[in-house]
């Protein structure tokens, strides 16, 4: 199992909002930006990790909004309980944690498997 860690990246936004013709002082900076383009990951071996390095984006500044997410990956692999459907390739997220400065605030149990019977 491993961690993928993310947060919306204040810098890594105003970097693609500019490039898209954004300047400073104009409303609006998000909408120069497609989906999460500006999201900053990290891969980590432990849930604890995985937090503490949202925590601190949080808290130093980078992280927009004031929360991130950790989704705990599991690996699956063919034959072993991976879905005739499979679009996952075997990285199949089985929590979504919601980061805040304090730790998590939310975890939900995902099953977003297309053949939850398999």
């Amino acid at each position: 199992m491993h961690f993928v860690a993310s947060y919306p990246d204040s810098a890594k936004a105003e970097r693609i909002a500019k490039r898209e013709g954004w300047r400073e002082g104009m409303d609006g900076m998000l909408d120069y930006i497609d989906g999460f383009d500006y999201e900053s990951h990290k891969t980590f071996g432990s849930l604890s990790e995985a937090v503490a390095w949202v925590q601190q984006a949080i808290v130093n500044g980078p992280a927009m909004f004031g929360s991130g997410t950790v989704d705990e990956i599991e690996q699956v692999r063919f034959g072993h309980g991976r879905c005739k459907y499979c679009v996952c390739g075997g990285n199949k997220t089985t929590k979504h944690h919601i980061i805040e400065e304090g730790g998590i605030v939310d975890t939900t149990n995902e099953t977003d498997c297309l053949d939850d019977d398999d």
